[in-house]
């Protein structure tokens, strides 16, 4: 069994620590952090995890962090704070929300044409599109129809497929298929992580910078 993110914790505690109080780091008592570990543990109990790591951000820096538990059960090597968790679906959220501002910045228009940002690939042909164009809000609120609906993680020493390798299916573990419409955008709601892909391509491709790095 592998460790698992507990995405739903740690935005508890930052909203905990940042949305009642808005206290900056300095003014935390030690008691805070201890409530934390105790909800936590508490957590662990209930879910029965082997392990779990949290850390808490206050801008744009790691204020805290704490550890619990083992990597894998039935083996002893312990979790520290250089153990790598898959943080899985958690930035879909964060992409959600980097669009949001771009287009408040006057960068972006959601309810444009995704092709209209588009340079490297081009969206496969469909009959669900040919009357409609797929627009950012589309593919980020899972409406647009795309295919591939998740993937499996990779670990090192595997190939990584480019942006627009995994867009065509090549070197993906779960699925070889290209990315393809399965409905008519804005008609019926699929979990999509391929949607996402294209969204990132989108703002590499528009604003010339890495994803990583907006």
């Amino acid at each position: 069994m592998k460790p698992k993110l507990i995405v739903f914790l740690l935005l508890c505690f930052i909203i905990e620590g940042h949305g009642q109080n808005k206290k900056k780091s300095k003014d935390y008592a030690d008691s805070k952090w201890d409530d934390l570990k105790i909800q936590a543990e508490a957590l662990m109990r209930q879910k029965k995890l082997n392990g779990l790591s949290v850390a808490v951000f206050e801008d744009y820096k790691v204020i805290w962090t704490h550890q619990w538990g083992i990597k894998e059960a039935g083996l002893g090597d312990k979790i520290d704070v250089n153990t790598a968790f898959s943080t899985a679906s958690i930035s879909k959220p964060i992409t959600a929300i980097v669009c949001a501002i771009l287009e408040e910045k006057g960068l972006i228009n959601l309810d444009d044409p995704i092709s209209k940002y588009i340079r490297r690939w081009e969206l496969p042909k469909s009959d669900f599109t040919k009357d409609t164009e797929v627009t950012w809000k589309h593919l980020l609120s899972h409406t647009s129809g795309t295919s591939q609906g998740g993937f499996e993680d990779y670990y090192e020493g595997d190939s990584i497929p480019t942006i627009v390798q995994s867009l065509n299916g090549i070197l993906l573990p779960r699925s070889k298929e290209p990315i393809k419409f399965l409905f008519k955008p804005g008609t019926n709601w699929e979990y999509s992580g391929g949607g996402y892909v294209v969204v990132q391509l989108a703002l590499e491709d528009y604003l010339q910078n890495l994803s990583q790095q907006l």
